[in-house]
């Protein structure tokens, strides 16, 4: 079976080759692994996987794992008049 964050063409195959129609990152007989010089294979992505982000400097990454959050802070200032 194709993997469906990385095929472009969902769970068929070649029947032949066994080989799924991947997307423009993705890599693999099941389209299962990212390309080099990309990451992070995500079926919301349609490319498949990211490129990577290295300033030049390597070509190899991994996603950190790291999940970016907001946090909202609603701040008040006393002053003479109150509170704003």
């Amino acid at each position: 079976l194709c993997n469906e964050a990385g095929s472009a063409g969902g769970t068929v195959c070649n029947k032949t080759s066994g080989q799924c129609i991947c997307k423009v990152n993705t890599d693999g007989l099941q389209c299962n692994t990212c390309r080099f010089g990309t990451f992070g294979l995500d079926s919301r992505n349609p490319t498949g996987c990211l490129d990577c982000i290295c300033m030049g400097i390597t070509k190899e990454c991994t996603s950190a794992g790291i999940k970016l959050t907001s946090i909202l802070y609603q701040l008040s200032m006393k002053t003479s008049t109150g509170v704003v």
